[in-house]
């Protein structure tokens, strides 16, 4: 099995456990998990982050940039290995012998893990930036779901009927369109619907619309402050990169229930003998 790990997942015995059971079992580290390492104290955050990891280092599994992997836009459909960094994967145990000399308190090794951790501040800087106008989006997007279907959504999605089902897939692959289209690393648009939604950027809009149906049906949509919303981009990160793999490792209930309804929304997708031809414009959302 190989599971995509939360940064809140790293300390816990769970996790442990996971990779006690069988060598089997990996732990794969989008570079969101390592720049969520970061915060903080980012010498002492890292010791005790890849604690445990580090003792099993053969089955730690480390992924490339997520701007590489969108920009290489490779087929997800039958492998993964072509997101995997292979030379960090290689490098992980003695990553951390070198965190360590950092803990110990060996200075140019703490100005290197300072030197990281100001590229991973300034990530999440701009990402506060970025969702600042969420909510007034989230707004428009609320008007299209009436009273009926907001009573009907709280039943869970698996139990939408096909109207509204419709109307769901429909106003999220527009969306998954959009950032496509806007995506800056996307270099070539793919005309088909599998094709569009086995890449990274399609999955994570596709998991942000789930979780903004989430918060529609809590009337938690319309004050959300923008700190929460940063997390909520990470969150749905993880939960993207672990549709390619065989599963994901959370310890927040949210995450993981809009993990299981993108793995339905994406079968409803791929329910149709022929795909579909993505014949909507960016300028249709």
């Amino acid at each position: 099995m190989r599971k995509v790990i939360d940064a809140n997942y790293f300390q816990s015995p769970d996790l442990r456990r996971y990779l006690e059971a069988s060598k089997a079992n990996i732990a794969v580290l989008p570079d969101i998990a390592g720049m969520e390492a970061y915060k903080g104290d980012p010498v002492r955050n890292l010791e005790l982050s890849y604690e445990i990891l580090h003792r099993f280092p053969r089955q730690v599994l480390i992924l490339r940039g997520t701007r590489i992997i969108i920009k290489t836009a490779a087929d997800t459909k039958n492998h993964t290995r072509w997101m995997v960094d292979k030379e960090q994967t290689a490098g992980f145990a003695q990553f951390y012998r070198q965190i360590k000399v950092a803990a110990g308190g060996d200075e140019p090794h703490i100005r290197a893990v300072q030197r990281t951790a100001m590229d991973a501040i300034d990530h999440f800087d701009r990402v506060r930036r970025d969702v600042a106008d969420l909510p007034t989006a989230y707004e428009g997007m609320a008007s299209i779901y009436t009273e009926a279907d907001q009573r009907q959504l709280r039943l869970g999605l698996d139990r939408a009927t096909g109207p509204l089902r419709n109307k769901v897939v429909r106003q999220m692959l527009e969306l998954a369109a959009f950032s496509l289209r806007k995506h800056p690393d996307v270099q070539n648009f793919p005309r088909q619907l599998d094709g569009a939604v086995r890449r990274l950027p399609a999955r994570y809009s596709i998991a942000n619309y789930l979780l903004f149906i989430r918060k529609l049906l809590s009337g938690g949509h319309r004050s959300v402050g923008s700190a929460h919303l940063a997390s909520d981009v990470a969150d749905m990160m993880y939960i993207a990169y672990a549709t390619y793999f065989d599963g994901l490792l959370s310890k927040e209930k949210m995450v993981n229930e809009v993990y299981r309804d993108v793995l339905t929304v994406l079968s409803w997708i791929e329910q149709p003998s022929k795909p579909s031809r993505l014949s909507w414009s960016a300028g249709d959302v």
